[in-house]
């Protein structure tokens, strides 16, 4: 996946999107950075990354014999 991340010191009120994403599917996440990190809810993102893939087996924990 190749991702983009611009910082926009003034933000404009149109934001030009990359030639490789143009008319594709893509998820957009506006994320002000001049307020105070303690006052970010992260629960606004929730669902924004999708899920990780399940794992494969791992197989079974090994025992050990005590000496």
């Amino acid at each position: 996946m190749n991702a983009v991340k611009s910082i926009y010191k003034n933000a404009p009120s149109s934001i030009p999107v990359p030639r490789e994403f143009q008319k594709k599917n893509i998820e957009v996440i506006f994320l002000p950075l001049d307020e105070e990190k303690n006052s970010i809810d992260i629960s606004k993102f929730f669902g924004a990354i999708p899920d990780f893939p399940e794992r494969a087996p791992q197989g079974e924990l090994q025992t050990r014999e005590n000496f």
